[in-house]
């Protein structure tokens, strides 16, 4: 059987309950004994296999980044390299919009007693290296000019900006999927190579 080491082995129905919990009622809302009730296990078989209310922060935390994995990894790699670095943005957008409470936990720090771990906190920075070699192509193709990942990364935090405002509802869906696509034309265009003026004549 394979095995998909990116996301929590534990207790699947335990894991349901406790995203469903997030989803309609946010990360304050987690409780072991809840879970343990809803999911009819005890609290102790939830703190053998997660390790309590953090260790299922942290399989929801990277069921988020194992989802937008997912996403990535289903694009086209043969299509031009600049419709390859708008395709990748749009894949980030649309897990963020369709997968909002796991966002969250993903790029905030919603729950105190939560710490992602270095092995948590790796896996999630995997999911910038598509985009990073992306641009890295666009660069080497002559199509964008700069450093592959300070041009990954401004897309990446511009894309967040807008995202987190949306999730807490302070801009439409509409208006983000908008914004994010203008301020991906924009930072395109700012790392277009510079055309050589025409020589003067003497």
């Amino acid at each position: 059987m394979n095995v998909d080491v990116r996301r929590s082995s534990g207790d699947t129905a335990v894991f349901a309950v406790a995203e469903r919990i997030v989803r309609d009622e946010g990360p304050h809302a987690l409780s072991v004994r809840r879970i343990a009730d809803e999911a009819g296990t005890s609290t102790q078989a939830i703190y053998t296999e997660f390790g309590g209310k953090p260790g299922l922060a942290d399989a929801l935390y990277r069921e988020g980044y194992a989802r937008l994995a997912d996403r990535l990894e289903r694009l086209d790699r043969s299509a031009p390299v600049l419709d390859r670095i708008r395709r990748l943005g749009e894949a980030y957008r649309d897990n963020a919009l369709e997968n909002p409470h796991l966002y969250d936990l993903m790029t905030a720090h919603p729950l105190p007693e939560y710490e992602p771990p270095p092995a948590s906190r790796g896996f999630a920075r995997t999911t910038l290296q598509p985009l990073i070699d992306a641009v890295a192509d666009a660069v080497e193709a002559g199509e964008l000019a700069g450093d592959a990942e300070r041009i990954a990364h401004e897309m990446w935090a511009s894309g967040h900006g807008v995202l987190s405002l949306t999730i807490h509802g302070l801009l439409s869906r509409e208006r983000a999927i908008t914004m994010i696509d203008d301020m991906t034309e924009m930072l395109l265009g700012q790392h277009a190579p510079a055309t050589q003026a025409p020589s003067s004549s003497a």
